[in-house]
């Protein structure tokens, strides 16, 4: 699910005027995970609200999920 929404994320990109818009992209989502403290290996969902794009860490809310179980 996750290479299906970045797929199309690329190809949007793919489509830009600005051959440097891509590298631009991905330099701000590594800043992002950096700056979320997210695993470049977790698992991230792409949707929108026909507004603006929501990006969230659906490892990280399965996590939270079992830790607050457990208290």
């Amino acid at each position: 699910m996750v290479w299906e929404s970045l797929k199309i994320f690329v190809r949007c990109l793919i489509s830009m005027s600005n051959p440097n818009q891509l590298y631009e992209d991905m330099e701000k989502l590594n800043a992002l995970y950096e700056e979320l403290c997210w695993d470049h290996s977790d698992e991230l969902v792409f949707t929108h609200d026909g507004e603006e794009i929501i990006i969230y860490n659906k490892t990280k809310e399965k996590n939270n999920e079992r830790k607050s179980r457990t208290y």
